[in-house]
């Protein structure tokens, strides 16, 4: 890992002898820091997630010999993993897995009033939930205006000629 971990060599004091220790002598190694220059931040999961990070912490660590894998350590591997390996069908995946229906009517709802206008899918469906019929998608058609023409009757000059005569 990227410079992740900084680890202290102590010897205790003595005389070596070629490439040993004496017996006074200890060697004492410490992790100073777990993580350098990365803030730590905290996240809630199901038991279901528990069970499972330790299932994976205990597959990592069986054998493993030269090193060992904390939770932290299975977590931040995990997701940084899952997001270097993200395709569109996961996030599809997820999003279903959390569908919420109420949300999307939320959602649905707070446009609608924004904008004044309800999207027609969601107006056809609620007329048929009401027990209408759903429109049509055509446009309703506007009353032909009566159109002025040049063909009329002119009931004035007749009747003011009828009365001359």
């Amino acid at each position: 890992m990227e410079g992740v971990t900084d680890w202290v060599l102590n010897i205790g004091s003595g005389k070596k002898k070629k490439g040993q220790l004496m017996d006074n002598e200890t060697i004492e190694i410490k992790k100073t820091s777990e993580i350098k220059c990365e803030e730590i931040y905290r996240v809630t999961v199901t038991k279901t997630a528990d069970d499972a990070l330790e299932a994976i912490v205990g597959r990592v660590n069986d054998g493993f010999e030269a090193g060992k894998v904390n939770r932290s350590d299975a977590v931040t591997w995990v997701l940084t993993y899952f997001l270097k390996n993200l395709t569109d069908s996961l996030i599809q995946e997820v999003r279903l897995d959390h569908f919420d229906e109420m949300a999307l009517l939320e959602s649905m709802f707070k446009k609608a009033k924004k904008s004044g206008k309800v999207p027609t899918e969601l107006r056809g469906l609620l007329l048929r939930q009401t027990g209408f019929d759903a429109p049509n998608n055509k446009k309703p058609r506007e009353k032909a205006s009566q159109r002025l023409t040049n063909s009329f009757i002119n009931d004035e000059t007749i009747n003011k000629t009828e009365s001359k005569t």
